[in-house]
């Protein structure tokens, strides 16, 4: 059976022709024109102003012969929505969370529209609860990891993922996953000739020190993993970690690699059930912990403003808000960058953070043609606490803490 010829022609005027076979369906069609345009948008093919949706079909079963012309759509892909059905979290601590991320992305985008149904503070002294859009650039999985940067260590023993944490008063711990500050390491090669970002790389079997946000460093003392400083402040030997891999291969780590740290009394740092332990002397799956490099964030806006502060004045119910291109969360986004919907919830006075039906909306710049299908992300299992004391009146309590619009933590 001989091929057939189809002409396309885009909006732009612009035709060319593809040639498929007569048993060749819309879906293998529509992946010739990718093929030989170098497309990677999504498209539409019109056949005398119908859409031809059903990919499955064949071009015989839509009428498409031999010279038959189509209309060409180019589709940017979006919006993406980002959607988080509820918040009620009662942690108290002034922590960064992450209740939700956007795949990367595949074009600048030309707004972002915030909604929330319900957001809501409940708690004693200042007020402290924030929701927040923030854009984060392009994490590339063929960095090398350099002596002195900042890292994330994850694990997914559990089959979910948890962080390496290193929380004030509670020691070294694996029970949830976030990429805040108390999630932050900075890696120390022992005998690096400096610390400076872009000089020495660290290699398999290197020796190293993990440094915590509290400037204290990670060790194992009877099989206990936590974070302790030398009586001086300075790095000592029970503090070194080797650094490994499956292989255990000579050459670079890179962003994205898993790794294993050997303690000084030769067992493996290894994550159980939210406990962070050195217990084996062999590498296993509990000990296999995923290095990934900590990129700052290139914009973040406080959405609304923090919850009971001298001047807010939207209540339990916020109006939406959109950004725009004279706004930062939406200029500086690149293809690749990735977006988070964050919130914090105020350390101590019992606070209480409530969020209902908390949604983002990311537009690509469509260069005035239609807009596909939406991508839809909803959040995972964030981290959330039953509270007995929230309810659901007004508190008159006000403090001023982190009420600007575009304020950095």
């Amino acid at each position: 059976m001989s091929d057939i010829k189809v002409i396309l022609v885009c909006l732009t005027g612009e035709s060319f022709d593809v040639e498929v076979g007569q048993s060749a369906t819309i879906r293998d069609l529509q992946e010739k024109i990718r093929t030989s345009q170098d497309l990677e948008c999504e498209i539409k093919l019109i056949k005398e102003s119908e859409v031809l949706s059903d990919d499955a079909k064949t071009l015989m079963d839509v009428g498409v012969e031999n010279g038959t012309t189509l209309s060409l759509l180019r589709c940017n892909p979006g919006p993406i929505l980002l959607r988080v059905d509820k918040i009620n979290d009662s942690q108290a601590n002034d922590q960064l969370h992450t209740a939700v991320e956007s795949p990367p992305l595949k074009h600048p985008i030309e707004k972002v529209e915030i909604t929330a149904e319900e957001f809501a503070d409940q708690g004693w002294g200042y007020a402290k609860s924030n929701l927040c859009v923030a854009l984060y650039p392009p994490v590339s999985k063929h960095n090398h990891v350099f002596s002195g940067a900042s890292v994330f260590l994850t694990s997914e023993s559990s089959g979910k993922s948890r962080s390496i944490i290193v929380q004030d008063g509670e020691g070294v711990h694996a029970k949830w996953h976030n990429t805040g500050s108390w999630e932050q390491l900075i890696i120390e090669k022992v005998e690096a000739e400096s610390n400076d970002l872009q000089v020495d790389e660290i290699h398999v079997g290197d020796a190293i020190y993990l440094k915590s946000h509290l400037s204290t460093y990670i060790d194992v003392e009877d099989g206990i993993v936590q974070a302790l400083s030398s009586d001086n402040g300075e790095r000592g030997s029970f503090q070194k970690l080797i650094i490994e891999t499956d292989a255990n291969q000579p050459g670079p780590v890179q962003n994205g690699d898993s790794v294993y740290f050997k303690s000084h009394t030769g067992k493996y740092i290894s994550v159980s059930n939210g406990k962070v332990v050195a217990h084996s002397d062999r590498r296993s799956a509990e000990g296999k912990l995923t290095i990934t490099t900590h990129h700052a964030c290139l914009a973040r806006s406080n959405i609304y403003g923090t919850y009971r502060s001298e001047g807010y004045k939207h209540g339990k119910t916020p109006p939406s808000k959109t950004y725009g291109p004279d706004d930062e969360v939406v200029s500086k986004a690149t293809p690749g960058c990735t977006y988070r919907l964050e919130y914090t919830v105020g350390g101590g006075g019992g606070h209480c953070i409530r969020v209902k039906n908390w949604e983002c909306k990311i537009f690509p710049i469509n260069s005035g043609q239609e807009i596909s299908e939406l991508v839809e992300v909803n959040s995972p299992l964030v981290k959330r606490e039953d509270s007995s004391y929230y309810d659901d009146s007004e508190s008159d309590d006000s403090g001023c803490s982190y009420d600007s619009d575009d304020s950095e933590y």
